[in-house]
This record gives C-alpha cells, structure tokens and sequence, in this order.
C-alpha cells in the first residue's frame, strides 16, 4: 500500500527535518515502487552502478562523472566514513563511483557493494558509509573485480542493470558477457523507474531546497563581482565570475550538476555556452545558468544582469521576462497540462516584444500563431528536475512510457513545439526558464523558415532589424527558478525563497 506523505505547503516546506532524518521513509518508498516496476517488467532483481571515473579521449587522465540519478536515489541519503566532509556536512557524491547497490524484492534488504581498499593510495574512497548496515546488507570488495565476482554469484535468472554501458576494462567486458540473463537498461523498466521519480519524496525536496540555498549563494556573490566592475577596466571577465560563483556556492565545477552557463554580451543568446574564457572581459549583460546539488539532488538557476554600457532597448526589455516568469509560475499546479504554460510562455513574450517595438506589423496572438516568438525563444518552458537535472518522466503519459499526443493548438503547432510533455501532478519539480535572445542567425532562420512555410506571411518581414540589430550586441536573456507543485492546488518556488530577484533590473 502506498506510504503515507507529510501534507506540505507553502508554509512549512522550508520547515522539515534535516534529509538524513527523511532518508528512511524516503528509501522505503524507493524499494516499494522499484518493487512495483520489476515486477511490472517481469524481473527478478535490480542492479545500480554508480559508474567509474571516464577516462579522456586519447589522453591518460580522466574526469569524474556524477553516479546514475538511480544511485542517488538509494544511497545518496548515506553519509561516507572515510571521505571528510565539506563545511555544510556533505560529502562529494563523486566518491560513491565504483559502488553498487542490487535490489531483490524478495530481500529482507537490498544489498550495497562497496570499492573499499585502505591500502590504495592512488585514488580517495568512500569506504563504507555510516548507517549502511541499517539498510542494506554490506558487502565490502577492494578492487572492482572482486566486487564484481561477489555481486555475480548473488543475481537471479532475470536481472536488469543500470550502470555504465561500457566498462574499464577487457576483465569487466568479458565479465558481463558471462551474464546472459543481465540486461542493461531495458527500456520498459526505463520508463517506469523515470516515472516514478516525478513524484518526490519529502527528502528528495528536502535535498533539492538544500541545493537551491548552495545556488542562490552562489548567484548572490556572481551578481556582485559582476556589479562591482566596469567593462572598460578589463578586470572582470566570465571566468572570474564563474570563480566568484563557485566560491559562492562553495562547491566546485565537478561538484555542479551541469556545465555552468556565464555569457557576457553576445555570448548570452548561445543557449549552451559552456566555454566562460577569462579573456572575455567586454560585454554588459550576464546571463548565469549555473546550479548545485545535494545528495544528488539538482539545482538549476538562471539569472541574468546588466551593467554600465547595456542599450536602453535590453534593459527595458529585461524588465518584462521576470514578471513573465512570475506569472508562469503561477501556472504550474497539479494537473495543468504542460503544453498549455508552453503555449502561455510564446504569448507572453511575443506580447513583450511587440511593445517594445521588436515585433511590427502584427499583434502578439498572431506572432504567437506564426512561430515568431518561438524563433527568439528556442527552448521548452522547462523539465522536471530531480536526481537529473532534465528528468525525462514529463515526455510520458504514465509509467508505460507513452508519450502525449501532438499538439493541435495553432499557437503550438505555427511555435513548431513538437515534444509534448503531460499533465503535473502533485509533488512534482519542474523549472520554469522564460528566455528571449536576439542573435544574429535570427534573419537568416526566419527567411529559411518562410520558404518552407506557405501561409501569406513572411515573418521576416515582422522585425524591426535596426533595433534588433543593437539588441544583438547584448545577447540573450532568461530567468529560471525550481517549483514544487503541492496538494490542493498550491505550488511554491523553492528558488526565489532564498534568491528574490534573479535580475538587477
């Protein structure tokens, strides 16, 4: 029977226990519906790898990927012996790499596999964490392959593994093809476990409001090194505000759930801008996508800013997408269809475009219609956010994996909005990230796009090109936050609770 779940709200969702004390019922409700899915897909155990260090195309180093968002889910809760914590008391999930965690229903307990060996000095271990033993049974290996001999002999006939698709070396290759009855990640499974991690747990929105907190840290100290200069003083340039985040956040870039995002300028309007270059010092926007994570948990915030230098048209414009934002936030509650906040988003920025004189010739429905707000959006409304940063459980209708069907609204249809997500439900966690960016691919896409679409309107012919033109110069624009849908129609978001604006305009 289903466990049951506190009644959060506005008002105390910033009020309950620390995550350790949540991780019981957390992991009881993980082992009830994984529990549910295996038998759904007829298999017998469940294996999670949280992966291994990636070793560099050609080269002799390697980087340290964060463990599969099904890791985090079992053992992220779990603190580690031997690897010293950060000042807030939270080990780097990076250190559970080479662990791994088989659940068989018909077990008392799951059991966790742990890499632990004190005698080797190349590479820093977890060891085993503190409490393991309450919930799982411990099974300790010093090396990878003898981790893996152990694991083997414990696995029934059908067994599905979820973990890295290739492994480290030719002993674990030939390891695995011993293994017929192992599957590696069988879609129907996929699918399920996906939808189950739509609905979160009181700890996994415990860990998300602990992440948000780490971001909006490091959001306050970027705005203020970015505030605190002149472009012309060639002090400050993205790299340093990427410095001045991290600290911050008081995390480092390998400790970040994704590639941050810090773009001056005509940097702003390249949606995944992943090189900040401290050569990059001109430029008077910001635009900051960059989050953090707890327990596996991600944070995802996107704040843009302006300083000395911006044109008059960017700053006024730059006024308009956080009240947007705010007010698609206001949309996000149990169940609202998704498409019908995207269909929202393309309205309300066309409408802020045609009063700034961006847009001409048309109103902003008809923009709408045409696709023309989309040509300067190019991006969804949001995704679900969880133990992943985009959670793929919204492309579903239910746990088959069914997807929505395609949208007949002309506004979505004319936006070319072709991956349609479901309804919310309650305790989900979605971002909602408004953008608008001026680049100067925007004719040559609009003029391509009119030749392949015949409908008596040339949308080029909608823009004004001089003031778009200035525009260019300052790049992009978009404001993200995390929300929470809760019971009875109520939402809460987790991000301005901590960063209020997340524009200096």
């Amino acid at each position: 029977m289903p466990l049951a779940m506190p009644d959060l709200s506005r008002e105390n969702i910033f009020h309950q226990e620390e995550p350790a004390d949540l991780y019981a019922e957390h992991l009881a409700s993980v082992r009830m519906n994984t529990g549910e899915a295996l038998d759904a897909h007829d298999f017998d155990a469940l294996v999670v790898h949280a992966g291994f260090e990636l070793r560099q195309i050609g080269r002799d180093s390697t980087v340290l990927p964060l463990p599969h968002p099904e890791m985090s889910r079992w053992i992220g809760g779990l603190y580690p012996k031997d690897v010293p914590p950060a000042e807030d008391g939270v080990a780097r999930l990076d250190y559970t790499l080479g662990h791994a965690v088989v659940f068989t229903p018909s077990q008392a307990k799951p059991r966790l596999y742990v890499e632990s060996n004190p005698e080797n000095r190349w590479v820093l271990q977890a060891g085993v964490p503190e409490r393991a033993d309450q919930f799982f049974e411990v099974v300790v290996s010093k090396t990878q392959e003898e981790l893996w001999g152990k694991l083997r002999g414990a696995l029934p006939k059908r067994t599905a593994f979820l973990g890295p698709e290739t492994m480290p070396d030719v002993a674990w290759r030939r390891k695995e093809r011993s293994l017929p009855h192992l599957v590696h990640a069988p879609e129907g499974l996929m699918d399920h476990l996906n939808w189950n991690r739509l609905k979160k747990t009181v700890y996994e929105i415990a860990c998300m409001i602990l992440a948000t907190r780490k971001a909006a840290l490091g959001h306050h100290a970027a705005r203020a090194a970015f505030e605190n200069s002149n472009p012309a003083d060639g002090k400050v340039s993205e790299g340093s505000v990427l410095s001045a985040y991290l600290a911050g956040a008081r995390i480092t870039e390998s400790d970040s759930p994704y590639q941050p995002i810090v773009a001056f300028g005509p940097d702003g309007a390249i949606l995944h801008y992943f090189r900040p270059n401290f050569g990059v010092t001109a430029g008077s926007t910001l635009l900051i996508d960059a989050g953090a994570q707890h327990n596996g948990y991600a944070a995802d915030v996107t704040c843009t800013h302006v300083r000395e230098g911006v044109s008059a048209e960017f700053r006024q414009i730059l006024a308009g997408p956080d009240s947007v934002q705010r007010e698609l936030v206001e949309m996000v509650k149990p169940g609202v269809d998704f498409g019908e906040i995207q269909k929202q988003m393309y309205f309300k920025v066309a409408q802020l475009l045609t009063d700034a004189g961006v847009i001409v010739g048309c109103d902003a429905q008809r923009a709408a219609e045409l696709g023309l707000a989309a040509a300067f959006i190019l991006h969804s409304v949001g995704h679900s956010i969880g133990a992943n940063v985009h959670d793929e459980g919204l492309l579903q209708v239910d746990e088959s994996g069914r997807t929505p069907p395609m949208p007949k609204d002309p506004v979505l249809v004319g936006s070319g909005y072709n991956s349609p997500r479901g309804s919310l439900g309650e305790l989900y966690a979605m971002t909602v990230e408004p953008g608008i960016y001026f680049d100067s691919t925007l004719r040559a896409r609009l003029a391509a796009r009119d030749e392949k679409v015949s409908n008596g309107t040339k949308t080029v012919d909608l823009v004004a090109w001089k003031l778009m033109e200035r525009l260019a110069r300052d790049g992009g624009m978009r404001i993200e936050t995390n929300v929470i849908t809760l019971r009875g129609g109520e939402n809460v978001d987790i991000t301005r609770e901590y960063l209020p604006q997340l524009t200096n305009v």
